[in-house]
């Protein structure tokens, strides 16, 4: 622990020395260079965050939803029921699939 608390210590004052010499000097491209590669650490922490797992969770949902109005569509189609499958792909083709 005191290890850390000198590394912690060494960059305060480091980049405290850094942050007072790109004042002075008007180097704001240094800092609009640090800004635009953080913005790359950012997306990777929030993919990081919430994952592929969850992105994967959804698109198994989406699919099993469509699968279960592919098969509705299937059988009013057989029962000669032409509105309630024409209602069914309307629903198929829709961004948000629901199966209410």
């Amino acid at each position: 622990m005191n290890s850390l608390h000198r590394g912690v210590a060494l960059i305060g004052a480091l980049c405290a020395v850094v942050g007072v010499y790109v004042v002075l000097r008007g180097l704001s491209f240094i800092g609009a260079g640090i800004a635009h590669a953080s913005f790359g650490g950012v997306a990777l922490g929030f993919l990081a965050l919430f994952g592929w797992r969850q992105y994967g969770e959804y698109r198994n949902n989406e699919a099993e939803t469509a699968a279960a109005i592919y098969l509705s569509v299937k059988d009013a189609t057989e029962a000669k029921n032409e509105v309630e499958a024409a209602a069914l792909l309307g629903r198929l083709r829709s961004p948000g699939l629901s199966l209410s």
